[in-house]
Protein backbone atom coordinates (compact mmCIF):
# COMPACT_ATOMS: atom_id res chain seq x y z
CA UNK A 1 0.00 0.00 0.00
CA UNK A 2 1.06 3.70 -0.70
CA UNK A 3 2.22 3.07 -4.15
CA UNK A 4 -0.10 4.51 -7.03
CA UNK A 5 0.10 0.69 -8.74
CA UNK A 6 -0.58 -1.15 -5.41
CA UNK A 7 -4.65 -1.34 -6.46
CA UNK A 8 -4.20 -1.88 -9.72
CA UNK A 9 -1.98 -5.04 -8.73
CA UNK A 10 -4.47 -6.36 -5.97
CA UNK A 11 -7.17 -5.70 -8.67
CA UNK A 12 -5.50 -8.05 -10.88
CA UNK A 13 -4.46 -10.29 -8.19
CA UNK A 14 -8.04 -11.06 -7.01
CA UNK A 15 -9.65 -11.12 -10.84
CA UNK A 16 -7.39 -14.53 -10.83
CA UNK A 17 -8.34 -15.70 -8.09
CA UNK A 18 -11.69 -15.16 -8.15
CA UNK A 19 -11.76 -16.95 -11.95
CA UNK A 20 -9.46 -19.77 -10.45
CA UNK A 21 -10.99 -20.21 -7.14
CA UNK A 22 -14.62 -18.48 -6.66
CA UNK A 23 -15.95 -18.81 -10.08
CA UNK A 24 -15.24 -22.77 -10.56
CA UNK A 25 -16.97 -23.68 -6.71
CA UNK A 26 -19.62 -25.69 -6.99
CA UNK A 27 -21.25 -23.61 -4.31
CA UNK A 28 -20.72 -20.33 -6.45
CA UNK A 29 -23.59 -21.12 -8.57
CA UNK A 30 -25.79 -23.01 -5.84
CA UNK A 31 -25.81 -20.32 -3.28
CA UNK A 32 -24.43 -17.34 -4.23
CA UNK A 33 -27.14 -14.35 -5.35
CA UNK A 34 -24.81 -11.90 -6.25
CA UNK A 35 -21.07 -10.97 -6.07
CA UNK A 36 -19.31 -7.31 -6.02
CA UNK A 37 -16.28 -6.89 -4.99
CA UNK A 38 -13.84 -3.02 -4.57
CA UNK A 39 -10.79 -3.68 -4.26
CA UNK A 40 -10.48 -5.98 -1.00
CA UNK A 41 -14.18 -5.84 0.12
CA UNK A 42 -16.23 -7.95 -1.46
CA UNK A 43 -20.41 -8.32 -1.02
CA UNK A 44 -22.44 -11.36 -2.03
CA UNK A 45 -25.66 -12.49 -0.71
CA UNK A 46 -25.51 -16.05 0.44
CA UNK A 47 -28.60 -18.27 -0.22
CA UNK A 48 -27.94 -21.29 1.36
CA UNK A 49 -26.96 -22.85 5.15
CA UNK A 50 -24.87 -21.05 7.11
CA UNK A 51 -22.38 -24.24 7.72
CA UNK A 52 -22.29 -23.86 3.80
CA UNK A 53 -21.26 -20.54 3.93
CA UNK A 54 -18.50 -21.31 6.51
CA UNK A 55 -17.20 -24.26 4.63
CA UNK A 56 -17.04 -22.09 1.76
CA UNK A 57 -15.25 -19.29 3.66
CA UNK A 58 -12.81 -21.94 4.69
CA UNK A 59 -12.09 -23.28 1.43
CA UNK A 60 -11.17 -20.01 0.55
CA UNK A 61 -8.35 -19.31 3.19
CA UNK A 62 -6.89 -22.59 2.36
CA UNK A 63 -5.23 -21.23 -1.17
CA UNK A 64 -3.02 -19.72 0.27
CA UNK A 65 -1.61 -18.86 3.79
CA UNK A 66 -0.60 -15.69 2.99
CA UNK A 67 -4.17 -14.87 2.11
CA UNK A 68 -6.71 -14.98 4.33
CA UNK A 69 -10.17 -14.08 4.14
CA UNK A 70 -12.66 -12.41 7.04
CA UNK A 71 -15.90 -12.64 7.37
CA UNK A 72 -19.35 -10.88 8.55
CA UNK A 73 -22.56 -12.40 8.17
CA UNK A 74 -25.89 -11.17 8.81
CA UNK A 75 -29.55 -11.90 8.62
CA UNK A 76 -31.07 -8.93 8.72
CA UNK A 77 -28.41 -6.03 7.97
CA UNK A 78 -25.09 -5.67 6.76
CA UNK A 79 -22.48 -2.64 6.24
CA UNK A 80 -20.35 -2.84 3.19
CA UNK A 81 -17.67 0.10 2.83
CA UNK A 82 -20.13 3.43 3.86
CA UNK A 83 -23.64 1.53 3.02
CA UNK A 84 -26.13 -0.03 5.04
CA UNK A 85 -27.91 -2.85 3.17
CA UNK A 86 -31.09 -4.28 5.44
CA UNK A 87 -33.79 -6.58 4.38
CA UNK A 88 -37.25 -6.22 5.91
CA UNK A 89 -39.45 -9.33 7.04
CA UNK A 90 -40.44 -9.50 3.09
CA UNK A 91 -37.36 -9.95 1.69
CA UNK A 92 -37.12 -6.21 0.08
CA UNK A 93 -33.28 -4.81 0.25
CA UNK A 94 -32.89 -1.43 1.11
CA UNK A 95 -29.97 1.11 2.18
CA UNK A 96 -28.85 3.36 4.47
CA UNK A 97 -25.30 5.56 4.89
CA UNK A 98 -23.43 3.70 7.40
CA UNK A 99 -20.52 5.33 9.53
CA UNK A 100 -17.79 3.36 11.70
CA UNK A 101 -17.65 3.85 15.20
CA UNK A 102 -14.50 5.39 14.72
CA UNK A 103 -15.63 8.26 12.71
CA UNK A 104 -14.45 11.59 14.29
CA UNK A 105 -15.78 14.09 11.42
CA UNK A 106 -12.57 14.43 9.70
CA UNK A 107 -13.86 16.48 6.57
CA UNK A 108 -11.71 19.23 4.58
CA UNK A 109 -11.93 22.61 7.40
CA UNK A 110 -13.18 25.58 5.57
CA UNK A 111 -10.32 27.60 6.67
CA UNK A 112 -7.80 24.80 4.64
CA UNK A 113 -5.15 26.03 2.50
CA UNK A 114 -6.94 24.31 -0.62
CA UNK A 115 -8.73 26.21 -3.85
CA UNK A 116 -11.71 27.81 -2.74
CA UNK A 117 -13.43 25.61 -5.95
CA UNK A 118 -12.19 22.44 -3.98
CA UNK A 119 -13.59 23.39 -0.63
CA UNK A 120 -16.68 24.70 -2.32
CA UNK A 121 -17.32 21.15 -3.78
CA UNK A 122 -16.95 18.90 -0.95
CA UNK A 123 -20.99 19.85 0.48
CA UNK A 124 -22.33 19.13 -2.96
CA UNK A 125 -20.43 15.95 -2.97
CA UNK A 126 -21.47 15.39 0.59
CA UNK A 127 -25.27 15.52 0.08
CA UNK A 128 -25.18 14.02 -3.54
CA UNK A 129 -23.60 10.34 -1.58
CA UNK A 130 -25.87 10.62 0.92
CA UNK A 131 -28.80 11.08 -1.78
CA UNK A 132 -27.68 7.67 -3.73
CA UNK A 133 -27.10 5.85 -1.25
CA UNK A 134 -30.27 6.68 1.17
CA UNK A 135 -33.09 4.70 -0.86
CA UNK A 136 -35.90 5.56 2.42
CA UNK A 137 -37.31 8.64 1.49
CA UNK A 138 -38.14 9.54 5.06
CA UNK A 139 -35.07 8.78 5.97
CA UNK A 140 -33.33 10.20 3.32
CA UNK A 141 -34.37 14.06 4.99
CA UNK A 142 -32.68 13.22 8.36
CA UNK A 143 -29.33 11.96 6.86
CA UNK A 144 -29.01 15.34 4.85
CA UNK A 145 -29.75 17.27 8.19
CA UNK A 146 -27.29 15.34 10.01
CA UNK A 147 -24.31 15.27 6.99
CA UNK A 148 -25.20 19.23 7.14
CA UNK A 149 -24.65 19.12 10.87
CA UNK A 150 -20.92 17.80 10.02
CA UNK A 151 -20.41 19.83 7.67
CA UNK A 152 -21.09 22.81 9.56
CA UNK A 153 -18.71 21.81 12.51
CA UNK A 154 -16.31 22.37 10.00
CA UNK A 155 -16.85 25.80 9.60
CA UNK A 156 -18.64 26.16 6.42
CA UNK A 157 -21.08 29.04 5.35
CA UNK A 158 -24.71 27.82 6.58
CA UNK A 159 -25.80 29.74 2.68
CA UNK A 160 -23.73 27.09 0.97
CA UNK A 161 -24.55 23.80 3.11
CA UNK A 162 -28.49 25.21 2.29
CA UNK A 163 -27.57 25.64 -1.07
CA UNK A 164 -26.37 22.09 -2.12
CA UNK A 165 -28.93 20.14 0.14
CA UNK A 166 -31.75 21.49 -2.18
CA UNK A 167 -29.68 20.85 -5.18
CA UNK A 168 -29.04 16.97 -3.73
CA UNK A 169 -33.19 16.74 -3.67
CA UNK A 170 -33.84 17.56 -7.20
CA UNK A 171 -33.34 14.73 -9.39
CA UNK A 172 -30.00 14.31 -10.91
CA UNK A 173 -29.59 14.77 -15.23
CA UNK A 174 -27.36 13.19 -16.90
CA UNK A 175 -24.16 14.04 -16.79
CA UNK A 176 -22.58 15.85 -19.71
CA UNK A 177 -18.97 16.14 -20.01
CA UNK A 178 -17.05 19.37 -20.61
CA UNK A 179 -14.48 19.32 -23.29
CA UNK A 180 -11.52 21.89 -22.82
CA UNK A 181 -9.57 20.80 -25.40
CA UNK A 182 -9.31 24.17 -27.30
CA UNK A 183 -8.44 26.14 -24.03
CA UNK A 184 -4.55 26.72 -22.90
CA UNK A 185 -3.91 24.88 -19.80
CA UNK A 186 -2.26 26.83 -17.26
CA UNK A 187 -0.57 24.85 -14.24
CA UNK A 188 0.55 25.90 -11.21
CA UNK A 189 1.27 24.64 -7.90
CA UNK A 190 -1.46 25.53 -5.29
CA UNK A 191 -0.57 28.51 -2.84
CA UNK A 192 -3.11 30.83 -1.26
CA UNK A 193 -1.93 34.03 -3.60
CA UNK A 194 -2.32 32.27 -7.10
CA UNK A 195 -5.84 33.87 -6.84
CA UNK A 196 -4.64 37.09 -7.16
CA UNK A 197 -2.33 35.78 -10.39
CA UNK A 198 -5.11 34.08 -12.03
CA UNK A 199 -7.44 37.46 -11.92
CA UNK A 200 -4.09 39.08 -13.55
CA UNK A 201 -4.24 36.64 -16.17
CA UNK A 202 -8.26 36.55 -16.82
CA UNK A 203 -8.21 40.76 -17.27
CA UNK A 204 -5.43 40.93 -19.53
CA UNK A 205 -6.24 37.67 -21.36
CA UNK A 206 -7.42 40.02 -24.36
CA UNK A 207 -4.67 41.18 -25.23
CA UNK A 208 -3.45 37.87 -26.68
CA UNK A 209 -6.89 37.43 -28.09
CA UNK A 210 -6.23 40.76 -29.76
CA UNK A 211 -2.73 40.57 -30.80
CA UNK A 212 -2.89 37.11 -32.14
CA UNK A 213 -6.35 36.94 -33.51
CA UNK A 214 -5.31 33.79 -36.14
CA UNK A 215 -4.25 32.19 -33.11
CA UNK A 216 -8.13 29.72 -31.58
CA UNK A 217 -6.86 28.91 -28.48
CA UNK A 218 -6.46 32.18 -27.23
CA UNK A 219 -9.97 33.57 -28.38
CA UNK A 220 -11.01 31.50 -24.67
CA UNK A 221 -9.94 32.59 -21.17
CA UNK A 222 -6.69 30.04 -20.29
CA UNK A 223 -7.60 26.90 -18.23
CA UNK A 224 -6.97 27.35 -14.74
CA UNK A 225 -5.17 24.04 -13.41
CA UNK A 226 -4.06 23.63 -9.91
CA UNK A 227 -1.33 20.78 -8.70
CA UNK A 228 -0.33 19.69 -5.12
CA UNK A 229 3.05 21.15 -3.65
CA UNK A 230 6.17 18.73 -3.88
CA UNK A 231 8.47 18.33 -1.08
CA UNK A 232 10.85 21.23 -2.35
CA UNK A 233 7.77 23.71 -2.33
CA UNK A 234 7.06 25.57 1.18
CA UNK A 235 4.19 27.91 2.28
CA UNK A 236 4.50 30.44 5.01
CA UNK A 237 1.86 30.50 7.38
CA UNK A 238 0.83 32.80 10.89
CA UNK A 239 -1.13 30.01 12.05
CA UNK A 240 -1.96 26.05 11.81
CA UNK A 241 -5.22 24.69 11.84
CA UNK A 242 -5.97 21.22 13.75
CA UNK A 243 -8.08 19.11 11.54
CA UNK A 244 -10.50 17.59 14.08
CA UNK A 245 -11.64 20.62 16.20
CA UNK A 246 -10.91 23.24 13.75
CA UNK A 247 -9.55 25.77 16.20
CA UNK A 248 -6.60 27.68 14.49
CA UNK A 249 -3.50 28.07 16.74
CA UNK A 250 -1.03 30.91 15.82
CA UNK A 251 2.49 30.39 15.09
CA UNK A 252 5.19 33.30 16.65
CA UNK A 253 7.74 34.62 14.16
CA UNK A 254 8.57 34.08 10.70
CA UNK A 255 8.38 30.44 9.92
CA UNK A 256 8.37 28.38 7.03
CA UNK A 257 6.69 24.76 6.65
CA UNK A 258 7.31 21.75 4.32
CA UNK A 259 3.62 21.95 2.75
CA UNK A 260 3.85 18.55 2.95
CA UNK A 261 5.05 18.02 5.94
CA UNK A 262 2.14 19.92 6.95
CA UNK A 263 0.03 17.63 5.76
CA UNK A 264 1.21 14.63 7.11
CA UNK A 265 1.33 16.27 10.62
CA UNK A 266 -2.01 16.90 10.20
CA UNK A 267 -3.12 13.77 9.41
CA UNK A 268 -0.77 12.21 12.24
CA UNK A 269 -2.92 14.13 15.17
Amino acid sequence: MGSNIAPTYANAFMNSFEENFVYTDDRFEQYFSCYHRYIDDIFFIWKGPTDSLQAFHQSLNSVYPELQFTIHYDLKQISFLNTLVCKDNQGHISTDLYSKPTDCNSLLHYSSSHPKATRNSLPHSQFTRVANIVSIPDMLSTRLEDMSQKIRERNYPQNLLDHEKSRALQPQSPLQRQTNRDRVPFVHTFHPFMPKIESVIKKHWPLLTKAYPNITSFSVPALMCNRRASCSNIIKSDSVTHPRTGKSYPIRGDHTFDFNFVVCYKMSL
